[in-house]
């Protein structure tokens, strides 16, 4: 077996563990065949979070000077490196700053993403998801522990390569590159199967 084999199997063996403590967290919460409703998306959102953080300051920076502009993306597309930003200051880590407010500040990082995203999260369905996260309470709060988890070393689902290169390291974003026909023939929806992030 090669080094590279070995690292591999290593990754995998990291990601299936964490998702067996996801799968922990959420118990009782959502039943057993509901688990995908979290962890699909989380693992999704996580993925982008963590290709976006090399250009996360630069978007930011850009979006301050073109906010006013009626149209940003070009700019904002250009300073991420990829066909999809987040101009949210919060990050997957910076979220557990604030645990009081977990949910919102949640949702206001994914209200952050640009237009294609978006769709992406909508199709999801995901708003009920996070409600049933976070509780009505601090003691049913499980939103808060998943997001933590996602913060661990062995979660880190960034890239390797340049930003520059949207295949680098397994990211192949077709569907996300491939959005504006997407825009303009909204009989063709895309698939949630088609968004494919791999690690």
């Amino acid at each position: 077996m090669t080094a590279l084999h070995k690292q591999t199997n290593i990754n995998v063996q990291e990601k299936a563990n964490m998702i067996w403590s996801i799968a922990d967290i959420i118990r009782g919460t959502f039943k057993p065949h509901e688990y995908g409703r979290v962890i699909l998306p989380m693992t999704l959102l996580k993925r982008l979070n963590d290709t976006l953080l090399p250009t996360k300051q630069a978007v930011l920076d850009k979006y301050e000077e073109v906010k006013s502009f009626e149209v940003k993306d070009g700019f904002l597309t250009k300073a991420s490196g990829y066909s999809f930003y987040n101009i949210s200051p919060f990050t997957f880590e910076s979220l557990l700053n604030e645990p009081d407010h977990i949910e919102e500040n949640f949702k206001s990082f994914l209200s952050g993403f640009s237009e294609n995203i978006q769709d992406i999260i909508k199709n999801f369905k995901f708003e009920n998801v996070i409600s049933d996260l976070a509780g009505s309470t601090k003691e049913e709060d499980k939103l808060y522990y998943v997001i933590q988890e996602f913060n661990k070393p062995q979660a880190y689902m960034g890239v390797r390569a340049t930003p520059k290169s949207p295949k680098a390291d397994g990211l192949a974003c077709p569907e996300i590159d491939g959005y504006n026909d997407h825009k303009k023939s909204r009989e063709r929806k895309m698939p949630l199967k088609d968004a494919r992030f791999t690690g």
